[in-house]
Order: C-alpha cells, then structure tokens, then sequence
C-alpha cells in the first residue's frame, strides 16, 4: 500500500487529526476526529495506519467502508455512532488491540471480515436491528468470551464465529433458520450451545472441532443435520432434544456417535426429563452469560427452588446423570454456592458415576468450572472418600488434549496439591504421552506441565525469569504461526513434532529457573533460621543467661516462640 500523505487541519488542543473526504491521511496518524461533514469513510481510508490509537466518529455517519480501519494494530476502542447502518466487509480486519466495541441500534448489517482477528474482543453485543453478520465476521477472535445476539438476526454466515476459542456459550435466536456452514468450528473452550424453535439445520462444520463442548439443545423444527456437523466435538454428552423432535433415528445416531455408542437411543433422549424435574432445572439453569458468575440473589433463589422440586437428586436420567452431574457440565459461570446447596441436600450423588464412568467432578473440570468450585468439590471429596475419584493424570492429559486454557490446568493442579497432596503423579509420563504428542500441544500448557514435574511449588521460579520465560513463549508461538501459515496446505503433522527443538528450549529453560529457585530458597532458609538462633541467644545473653545454641534447642518455649514460628510462617 502506498504512503498517504495529510493536508488536512490538526487540532492543536488534542492533537488530533481532523478527517473531511478527500483529504490523503498520514499511515503515522495517531488520533483522528472524523468531521461532522462526513457521511460515509470510503474504502480503505485508514487501512494500515498501525500507530492509530483513537478515533472519534461523527453522528451524521452512516457508512464505514471496506477496509476502513483493517491493519489499525494499535486502536483500542471503537463506538460506532448511533446513525451508521453498515460496516462494511473487513473494516475492522486484523486490529489486533480492539478490546471494547460499541454497537448502536440504527446498526443493520455487520459485514464479511468485519472485525475478523481482532484479537484482544472480550464481548460483543448484537443491537437489535441488525439482520445480518456476513461470513467470518468475528472469526479468530481468540479472547471473545460471550456474544449477545437479537432476536431478529436471519443470517449467520459461514465462519462467522469459527476458532473463537474463548467462547463458552451461545444461544441461537428462534430467527435463525440454517447454522450456517463452520459457524462456531473450532470454538475448543464452547461449552453449551442452546438452538431455539424456529432453526431448521444445522450446516456442515457448524460445530466441528468444539473439543470441550458438552451440551446442546435440539428443538423440535429441526429436521436436518449435516453429517459432520459435529466431527470432532466427542465430549457432547449432555444433549436434550424436544419430544416433538422429527429427527430420525439415523441422523440422531451419526449426529451423536458418543450416546448411541452406549446404547442411548433418540427416544431415551427424547424422553430424558420426563418425570424428573430436578434434572430439567438443572439443565435449564445454565448461567446465559459467562463471564459473570451467579450471584448471590440467584443463588438464594436455587436453594428455594430446589427444596421445592420433589426430591430426585440421587435418581439418574438415561444418560446415568444425576442433577449434580447436569448442574456440573454447566458450571462454567455457575456459583460454588449452588454446588453447596445440592451437595448439603444428596451428598452421595457426588460420587455417582454416569454411563461414562464419569462422577460429577470430571465435568467440572471439562466445563473448566471456576477454581473456588474445583477446590469445594476436591474438598468434598477428600472429606467424604478420602481419595480422588478418577485417575488425575488422565484428566490432565485429557485437558491438555482439549486445548483446555494452560492458566486454569495450573490451577487444578495446585487444587490438587492442595487437597491431594500425597497423590503421586507422573508428569514425565504425561508429556510423553501418545495423548500429547498427537494432539497440537500449545507450548504454554508445555510449559506448565514441565513447570509441574519439576517442583511441588505453584510458584517455581522467582518473577524475573517467569518474565523471561513468558516472553521466550511468546516468541516461540510467533515463530510456530509464522512457520505454519507459509506451510499450511504441506504439513498435518503436530506442533510437538514439528518443532521439537521448541519444546526441548522451554523444558530445559523452565527446568534451570526451577533449581535456581529452589537452591535460592534454600540458603534464604538457612540464612533465616541461622538469624533467628543469634537472636535468640542474644537474647539469653541480656538476660543473663549464657545458653548455647543446643540449650536453646532443649529449651522448647524459646524454640516455638521465635525459631520454628516465624521460620514456618516464612516457609
């Protein structure tokens, strides 16, 4: 792209540079006001400006047009005016620092590309207006955690949401007839998807690689499911279907490999809630927005309902799964007080295994749960059993294989180490598992694994070389990107097998920082504890006393009042 040049004014007050049509703009602009003269930003206009910061839109505009901001790697924020109805194809494309973007209602079509990669895009609100989201419009935004959208949208375009990775739950509007071709694939951390009546079919891909997804609700309008709609999402599970449902029995058992590979038939799943209303509350409770946990109120209104429902909470549906199984695969978003509640009314169901041989606990962990219910349910279990429920080193591998967020695997860990602390584990043979040598292991959740079988700390090494490491990952990643996008169509071959030597750097880095750590701390020990006896024997001198330091070990009140107190309180 050329290099444009600016000849239009500058705000002296906020250096700010004014746009009218027509007027070349600088690449190097930093902030930018849009002149109230300007209906619509043509193609282009600020395509690769990659030090804009900020800009400020007018509210006469009604247009932005294609490519309008695309490659603007520094924009944080962006609030469209209340009067635009289109943005068009890749306008927002590729700005990878956009974290917060404000939609306004006149909004009608969000065009293809239109905010694909934007990378750092936590939420994003559908106003109610809009019709339309074009294909791969919100694509590869890897930290968009929860989509709102209206009740009037009719088309999804193909893509749109794919390899959104950190998207846990979407509810499709009864407006929507076809999920369209690719729509949510590889969405790894999807948990729960909820179609409404009115959708018809569900396209080919629509689902596909949903590595973590658990739930779906199927009603009863949709007669069509492309057959690898679901390829590749083998932990669904927890699927309800309406009774109405004009599914045939065919399209049910390629459609759900994992349930009619135990012998669960559409009409056992047809049927799953009849006469268990406790298990229908359970499911029906999903918390819709997942950032933000149940709160307090919503809790209080659980336990009141749940104490009216007949008392079912030990029965198990078709699928073995009692409530707390169902409340389980729902709980990411979910309150440890609503695990409480059921847990202090059926303490036995947390033991109970499904047809799976799955307890309770495993779908937490798969749900990726938040860590204080983790830590309740390790706890309930070491109080109640004494051990852990299922092989911890599988559910680790299994995590890891999901592409499950390194950060929360560390967490479970140190829930473990905390409430099992005895259990041994075998993290070198977890590495060298056929699990994670023939999964695409992201190097980060490498690093953990390696920072876990080098020490029994959760903080094994001091900040400054966390630092190094952090930023030595990171350039990994970068360079692993780089290397598979110009070989994409070439190789299938693993990210741990094609870049070993990647993988050998971060075990030998994280392995050295380790062991620098913990000789530092050590001598730190020593040095402490050797302080804390000349205190002490000084002590004894100023009261007269000439004790040695063996007599102020035999001395059990002076021993327990400074030495081993503080020394434990350091430790």
């Amino acid at each position: 792209m050329a290099t444009r040049r600016s000849s239009a004014a500058t705000n002296e007050a906020d250096n700010a540079f004014i746009y009218t049509v027509g007027v070349e703009v600088l690449t190097t602009v930093t902030r930018v006001r849009i002149h109230p003269s300007v209906r619509g930003i043509p193609p282009h206009t600020f395509d690769g400006c990659r030090d804009l910061i900020e800009v400020e839109l007018n509210d006469n505009l009604h247009t932005i047009g294609t490519c309008a901001f695309e490659n603007c790697v520094s924009l944080l924020r962006i609030k469209i005016p209340p009067n635009v109805t289109t943005i068009d194809n890749c306008a927002f494309r590729e700005c990878t620092s956009l974290s917060v973007v404000e939609l306004r209602e006149a909004l009608l079509t969000i065009g293809e590309r239109a905010f694909k990669e934007c990378f750092k895009l936590r939420t994003i609100e559908i106003p109610p207006n809009v019709t339309t989201i074009d294909e791969e419009a919100f694509e590869g935004c890897f930290n968009l955690r929860e989509v709102q959208l209206n009740n009037v949208l009719n088309t999804l375009g193909p893509d749109a949401f794919s390899t959104c990775t950190s998207l846990a739950f979407i509810e499709i509007p009864a407006s929507i007839t076809i999920v369209s071709e690719a729509t949510f694939y590889n969405c790894t951390s999807l948990k729960m998807a909820i179609l409404n009546e009115g959708t018809t079919l569900i396209d080919e891909e629509a689902f596909r690689e949903c590595s973590t997804l658990l739930g779906i609700t199927i009603p009863s309008t949709i007669n069509s499911i492309a057959l690898d709609a679901f390829k590749g999402s083998t932990l669904l599970r927890n699927v309800s279907i309406s009774p109405a449902s004009s599914l045939t029995p065919e399209i049910f058992e390629q459609t759900f490999p994992t349930l009619s590979s135990m012998g669960i038939s559409l009409d056992m799943i047809m049927h799953r809630f009849d006469e268990l209303p406790l298990h229908k509350y359970c499911y029906d409770s999903y918390p819709t927005h997942a950032i933000q946990p149940v709160n307090n109120t919503s809790s209080e209104q659980f336990y009141q309902d749940v104490a009216q429902l007949p008392a079912h909470g030990l029965q198990q549906d078709c699928l073995g799964m009692t409530p707390l199984h169902i409340l389980a695969c729902s709980s990411n978003g979910q309150g440890v007080e609503v695990f409480q509640c059921m847990i202090e009314k059926y303490p036995n169901a947390l033991g109970t295994k499904d047809v799976w041989g799955d307890v309770p606990l495993a779908y937490a962990l798969y749900a990726e749960a938040s860590i204080d219910v983790i830590y309740f349910l390790f706890k309930m279990h070491r109080q109640m059993w004494g051990n852990m429920p299922f092989d911890f080193a599988n559910v680790i591998k299994e995590l890891a294989a999901r592409l499950v967020f390194p950060q929360y695997v560390r967490d479970v860990i140190r829930a473990q180490r905390t409430h099992f602390s005895g259990l041994r584990v075998d993290w070198q043979g977890i590495m060298e598992s056929d699990d994670m040598n023939g999964s695409d292991t992201d190097i980060r959740m490498y690093r953990v694994l390696v920072e876990a079988s080098v020490s029994s700390r959760y903080i094994c090494m001091s900040e400054e070389h966390a630092s190094i490491v952090d930023a030595r990952v990171c350039e990994i990643r970068n360079e692993m990107d780089e290397d598979e996008d110009e070989d994409e169509d070439e190789n299938d071959e693993t990210s741990r097998i094609r870049f070993p030597h990647f993988f050998e750097e971060i075990r030998e880095l994280v392995t050295n920082y380790a062991h620098l750590h913990h000789e530092y701390l050590l001598k730190v020990t020593t040095i402490l504890e050797l302080a804390l006896w000349k205190a002490v024997i000084l002590r004894s001198r100023n009261d007269n006393q000439e004790l040695t330091r063996v007599e102020c070990r035999a001395d059990a009140g002076r021993c327990a009042e400074v030495v081993t107190k503080l020394v434990l309180t350091f430790l």
